[in-house]
């Protein structure tokens, strides 16, 4: 009796699982085809070049439907982000429109190629997922536990921790002043100052907060932890540049929710997503916050300010530019693989042979784009973009290789060998996820750096009695 009983809770669980599963589905496919009545009520009067047709809302919400079918968490988030940041991308089309015509583009074709790059990414990731034998869980992972201390408690801890006040330091007395501080808009100089020799490490940066939080799990949350944090966010946001502090918040979500699941403290799906998405509440109004101040617009209230000129979404809007008057090869001095691979390789070591690492870096997409339009800043237009202008719709075979090496980088979170594997698989699956508002060459510069702190790691990671 009590047997038929726990078989019948258990399938009305299960149907119960499988009807939300079906009304968020529907929810956000209402949501989707609302989109153009949303931006009208937003911006009034919109062009209808920018809005979103029958044909891209229906791929759209097949994207969706698709991240149904991914187990891994994190490579369901992994599309889930880069879909909403078509969204955002229009906002930026639309917000730029208003300042200047020529930004009053026709988003159809290059987004209904954006979706098919997307398309093919969840069907690799969902492919690797199910020929990827599933390991059993098991309740603690004691080569990972007891690796703790390599990261806490050893010279190499403490000298990542240290970093950070070390790299502000050499940089103030480079330049003399804090530019975030300046109470002034300092955009078009921020790539001109010589913030010092350490500048290029700045990267490192990223594992200092990694190793925090570890500490933090350790010894709690104390006055000194607090007064770190608030430190470490006013460095790595020093000069007004925002992507080490996005690899660094969006590296927490898999590393907190790691550590918890490993000392059995499971969430429900709904505290998770709350989660999850808490953490992306935060760095939006603190990447806001950030943007308002290094263009001297604090005062006007943020609401306004982003829809004026929204700051997210521009790399969607430059591709879309992009997409509809460019064809592959018409950018000249652009080279993917040249960039890409220079960018991985240690300037030095290209100096013996006498090539110039800069010179090779500057064939990647920001510099091309910049040189092509005349301008004075990179032109950042994403993964999708560059490999579409290097190999044209070839390119989408790309996205086969990212999801290849997204499956292998969330299967290594899920079961971690040591902490220090951990830390490098977290950092490298934010790089992946920003990907689609970056270029290439930085992705691979950054995986040199990671390469450099594994060094570090080695020589320094003997503990402290």
């Amino acid at each position: 009796m009590n047997r038929s009983l726990e078989i019948k809770d258990t399938s009305a669980q299960s149907l119960l699982k499988s009807n939300i599963w079906i009304l968020k589905f529907i929810f956000v496919c209402i949501l989707i085809f609302l989109s153009n009545d949303i931006l009208t009520f937003l911006y009034g009067d919109v062009s209808i070049l920018v809005k979103s047709t029958f044909d891209l809302n229906l791929l759209i919400c097949f994207c969706f439907l698709l991240t149904y079918f991914i187990k891994n968490k994190f490579n369901k988030l992994l599309i889930r982000a880069w879909i909403i940041f078509f969204y955002l991308g229009i906002f930026s089309i639309i917000s730029t429109s208003k300042l200047d015509n020529i930004f009053e583009m026709d988003l159809h074709d290059g987004s209904i190629y954006y979706f098919t790059n997307i398309l093919v990414l969840t069907c690799t990731l969902i492919f690797f997922e199910r020929v990827k034998k599933q390991r059993k869980s098991i309740e603690f992972n004691y080569p990972f536990i007891n690796s703790e201390r390599k990261v806490t408690n050893t010279i190499f801890t403490y000298i990542v921790l240290i970093f950070p006040l070390i790299f502000i330091i050499s940089s103030y007395l480079s330049v003399g002043f804090i530019p975030l501080l300046l109470g002034q808009n300092f955009v078009d100089y921020m790539y001109e100052y010589n913030y010092g020799v350490l500048y290029g490490f700045k990267f490192i940066c990223v594992y200092s907060i990694l190793i925090l939080i570890v500490k933090i799990r350790v010894t709690n949350v104390n006055l000194w932890s607090l007064i770190y944090i608030f430190l470490f966010l006013l460095i790595v946001s020093f000069d007004g540049k925002r992507f080490v502090l996005l690899v660094c918040l969006i590296s927490l979500i898999p590393l907190i929710d790691n550590i918890n699941g490993q000392f059995g403290k499971p969430r429900s799906s709904f505290k998770q997503s709350l989660y999850i998405y808490g953490i992306f509440i935060v760095l939006f109004f603190f990447y806001m916050l950030i943007n308002a101040i290094r263009e001297g617009n604090i005062s006007q209230t943020p609401i306004a300010y982003y829809l004026e000129k929204i700051p997210f979404g521009g790399e969607f809007r430059d591709y879309i530019f992009s997409f509809n008057n460019f064809k592959t090869g018409q950018i000249p001095g652009y080279n993917y693989e040249l960039s890409s691979i220079a960018s991985f390789i240690n300037s030095s070591l290209l100096e013996v042979f006498g090539i110039s690492k800069h010179n090779i870096v500057e064939m990647g997409s920001a510099y091309s784009w910049m040189r092509f339009y005349d301008l004075e800043f990179g032109v950042r237009t994403g993964v999708i973009c560059e490999l579409y202008f290097a190999y044209g719709y070839w390119g989408l075979l790309g996205m086969v290789f990212v999801g290849f090496l997204t499956s292998k980088v969330t299967n290594a979170i899920a079961y971690p060998k040591s902490y220090f594997s951990l830390f490098q698989n977290c950092i490298l699956y934010s790089l992946i996820i920003m990907l689609i508002v970056g270029q290439s060459d930085v992705f691979f510069g950054c995986l040199s750096l990671m390469f450099y702190a594994w060094i570090l790691f080695k020589l320094f990671s003997f503990e402290i009695d």
